[in-house]
């Protein structure tokens, strides 16, 4: 089932109700590169072409608002397997890394 509205209220609502798969673009060395904090940057793009989960969402003291996305790259990568994608919509409409544009 798609998530209606593909704004960040209507993801963490979804999320509420357990993980939600989302798409996101993957392709940028911003992304690849990513070790921990929040990705929040526009350069991180919203050509999509990787799907991921999205399994909560929280808040950090210096970046703001983020989801929580389980990656599929192994636990090397990033923090033990996991990224933090900011929440912010204002880069964009689709969302940081273009998060908001098909969650299911």
């Amino acid at each position: 089932m798609d998530i209606a509205g593909n704004s960040t209220t209507a993801l963490q609502s979804a999320l509420v109700n357990g993980p939600v798969s989302v798409a996101i673009e993957a392709d940028t060395t911003l992304f690849q590169s990513y070790s921990s904090g929040v990705i929040t940057d526009s350069g991180c793009g919203v050509n999509i072409d990787h799907a991921v989960l999205a399994v909560g969402y929280g808040t950090d003291p210096t970046y703001g608002g983020y989801f929580l996305v389980k990656n599929s790259w192994s636990s090397s990568w990033g923090e033990s397997g996991y990224v933090r994608i900011g929440s912010d919509q204002s880069t964009s409409p689709a969302g940081v890394c273009g998060i908001l544009s098909y969650p299911s």
